[in-house]
């Protein structure tokens, strides 16, 4: 996905504006959760995310989802993540 397509979508239903955010290279967070739902797009990078017992790896273009208040963990790749995120406090999916 191209990210003028990714940020008219969240705009769209409702997202934030989608902000950049930068992850180190080999980073880890261990299991935790937002109180707040998140679409996502890989600029750059791998990320890696650990939810309901499936981990599943996100790669440039890729698009994923993230419940308001879903545990999971995340890792990043060898040369580290940039992606875009959008935040919003209901869920909705963004296929």
């Amino acid at each position: 996905m191209k990210k003028e397509i990714f940020t008219k979508s969240v705009l769209d239903k409702g997202y934030t504006e989608p902000e950049l955010v930068v992850q180190q290279p080999n980073g880890y967070l261990d299991f935790h959760s937002h109180q707040y739902e998140s679409a996502i797009m890989v600029i750059e990078g791998q990320v890696n995310i650990t939810a309901m017992g499936q981990k599943s790896t996100y790669l440039s273009g890729d698009v994923f989802h993230l419940q308001a208040n879903q545990p999971h963990c995340e890792s990043y790749g060898s040369k580290g993540v940039k992606y875009l995120q959008a935040t919003k406090d209901r869920v909705e999916d963004i296929s």
